[in-house]
């Protein structure tokens, strides 16, 4: 249906951005930054995880929101943050099971 081709192209415009953020934030530079979206738009796997109804699609937005997350507020996080932290687990659970052992890779 055309309503989910549309939300999974909002999805992954979100991913770019959040890639850009991503970037931005370990680098400091607009250059790199925009190169690694540049990078993520032109992906084929990206591209293929879009197109399609998977739920590695989510997965991977999520992981890389929690990745975002911790950087953000690495230092001074907001107790909020945890809670949206452990949400963000749990939808990745939701989404992909077979995932759930990565959690402890960021602790």
């Amino acid at each position: 249906p055309k309503e989910n081709v549309s939300r999974w192209a909002i999805l992954g415009s979100l991913f770019v951005i959040l890639i850009f953020w991503i970037a931005y934030l370990f680098t400091k530079e607009y250059s790199v930054s925009i190169l690694s979206a540049v990078i993520t738009c032109f992906y084929p796997y990206f591209i293929f995880y879009d197109n399609t109804v998977l739920p590695e699609t989510y997965a991977i937005f999520f992981f890389y929101l929690i990745i975002y997350i911790l950087k953000k507020y690495e230092f001074n996080p907001p107790k909020t943050y945890f809670v949206l932290i452990v949400i963000l687990y749990g939808l990745v659970g939701l989404s992909k099971s077979s995932v759930i052992h990565y959690i402890f890779l960021h602790l």
